[in-house]
């Protein structure tokens, strides 16, 4: 990876430098697991990188759940405003950071806020498994095995609008989609053998699950993942990519794939 430093405060940190449709972007690389994600950057969602380099001043993006600020940070080179929400300290605080070291390459408006979306105005709880930034162990307000650490977290309200992002997702949907994402992902969840059922990194092509290897391949359980989904209304015509990856290794900020499926649905 080619990297560069900036001077923050009265210390040097270090960047690595991603291009990507024609614009340069600053990733921060302070510890292993954002590591990963900025090497990663371009290969994740080539599909989503392509929709925001379309986007044009005219347009406004709203990321929600927007981790480390990644695709935000990306899509603010193109659109008029991008509104950013992540609820977890530690991404958030990493997300502005990109903002920082990016903000002479912005097009467009940038916020960020340190809040989670949703449907009424009350107080949660984030249950967090991996405590750090880049990582992406945790829920709000539902059961969880991560339960050793908890973060206090203001939510305020939503709505759903055709060009909102929703549930870390990155993509312009309709309201009225049908695609019932938050049920579909707690009803993975629930499976005891499940470590962790997400969208990574704010896709929306690809839904990774973890679960301890067992020595089996899990392609058919990538099977049934996508067959779920399916029951919860995920659109036709949309390829997710559902891949099972090893949790202990991904602990370690390795990846081992156990399954893989490609789910077209028609």
């Amino acid at each position: 990876m080619k990297t560069t430093k900036l001077k923050i405060g009265h210390k040097e940190q270090e960047f690595t430098v991603v291009e990507s449709h024609g614009k340069e972007l600053l990733l921060d690389i302070s510890n292993g697991q954002l590591e990963v994600w900025a090497d990663k950057f371009k290969i994740i969602e080539p599909d989503l990188l392509q929709f925001l380099s379309k986007l044009t001043e005219d347009d406004t993006l709203y990321d929600v759940g927007a981790s480390i600020g990644h695709f935000s940070v990306f899509a603010a080179m193109f659109a008029g405003k991008t509104y950013a929400f992540e609820p977890e300290a530690q991404n958030y605080s990493t997300a502005s950071l990109n903002k920082f070291a990016n903000s002479d390459r912005l097009k467009g408006e940038l916020s960020i806020f340190n809040l989670a979306l949703s449907d009424r105005m009350q107080i949660g709880n984030i249950t967090i498994g991996s405590y750090g930034a880049g990582e992406h162990t945790k829920s709000i307000d539902r059961y969880s095995r991560y339960d050793h650490l908890t973060q206090s977290s203001i939510q305020t309200a939503g709505k759903s609008q055709e060009n909102i992002v929703e549930d870390d997702v990155i993509a312009v949907e309709p309201s009225n989609s049908g695609f019932r994402r938050g049920d579909a992902v707690s009803a993975i969840s629930e499976d005891p053998k499940v470590v962790e059922a997400i969208f990574p990194n704010n896709s929306s092509n690809s839904f990774w699950v973890s679960m301890f290897d067992d020595g089996s391949r899990r392609d058919g359980y990538a099977q049934y993942v996508c067959q779920i989904l399916r029951d919860h209304g995920m659109p036709s015509n949309k390829l997710i990519v559902i891949r099972i990856w090893d949790a202990t290794e991904m602990a370690r900020e390795n990846f081992k794939e156990l399954g893989k499926h490609e789910c077209l649905f028609r």
